[in-house]
């Protein structure tokens, strides 16, 4: 398996970055001008007029694994792309970066075809990262990352594990690229070169933790919590008492309590500068103490 290091999209993904996992079965999407795009995943697509191509990530809504749409990708020329330093090819692309609280993950899977021109490969990397403060860096937790390489020309699941290199921290992001042609988005010479129409179709992703359903950042709960000045708090309505627990990205539980106020403040003044997950039963929300 070669690891995979994509750089050049790492920018799309923070633009597109949401609160938590989306679409990621591709049901959804948004039309654009000339292209739809797939609600919570950032492609290529509302770029390629300004490099001189066209959309190469599409909407495919028969022969699909799972549901009523998947995603079609596709590597073509770029004619304008050396004037921004970029190669004169351009693969198609989905990449999500979202908040994620987990270090029990154990694999990514997903449904795939694959046309490959020429000995082309295709790759997919999902990274675990938790926000270094002191580095000024993400720290990468988890991998899950490999190459696409044999024609398929039915839906087949991919099912790619996690290395882990540590397993005392807890993330607090997720990115997930995946490509038609990876050679240049990686850094090995090795890859073979991108090919012109090679076409990777995906459908069904998923990250396989056991833990998701209640370490996942909520965005529909009955509890508001943010932090301020060095005192969390949490706003609710219809909830008579409710325990919370503070807990670093270690997973070490720093404060806990119990409340039945609409409005609770919690003073965090003894806590280090850095992020913290706030925790109310099955509501996990992200802090930054600063």
């Amino acid at each position: 398996m070669k690891k995979i290091y994509l750089s050049f999209f790492t920018l799309l993904a923070a633009l597109g970055m949401d609160a938590q996992l989306q679409n990621m079965n591709l049901e959804n999407w948004t039309a654009g001008t000339g292209y739809d795009d797939p609600d919570g995943w950032t492609t290529v697509n509302q770029y390629a007029g300004f490099v001189g191509a066209s959309p190469n990530v599409v909407k495919l809504s028969s022969n699909v694994s799972e549901g009523s749409f998947a995603a079609e990708m596709f590597t073509q020329p770029c004619s304008g792309c050396a004037s921004f330093g970029l190669p004169d090819t351009i693969p198609g692309l989905l990449t999500q970066e979202t908040g994620y609280y987990s270090n029990t993950v154990t694999d990514v899977q997903l449904d795939y075809q694959f046309a490959p021109v020429n000995g082309d490969w295709g790759a997919i990397s999902v990274d675990l990262t938790v926000w270094d403060a002191t580095g000024d860096s993400a720290i990468v937790i988890a991998s899950a990352a490999d190459t696409i390489g044999a024609a398929m020309s039915s839906w087949t699941t991919r099912t790619i594990p996690f290395v882990f290199n540590s397993t005392s921290l807890m993330p607090d992001s997720i990115k997930i690229y995946i490509v038609s042609s990876a050679r240049d988005l990686a850094n090995d010479p090795t890859f073979p070169d991108p090919q012109d129409g090679t076409t990777l179709r995906v459908d069904n992703i998923k990250i396989l933790d056991p833990a998701s359903a209640s370490v996942e950042e909520s965005e529909e709960s009955a509890f508001d919590i943010f932090a301020y000045n060095n005192i969390i708090t949490i706003k609710t309505e219809n909830v008579s008492s409710f325990n919370y627990e503070v807990v670093d990205l270690t997973g070490k539980m720093v404060l806990n309590g119990q409340s039945a106020s609409a409005i609770t403040r919690i003073n965090a003044e003894q806590l280090r500068s850095g992020v913290y997950l706030v925790a109310i039963g099955n509501t996990v929300k992200k802090v930054v103490i600063e």
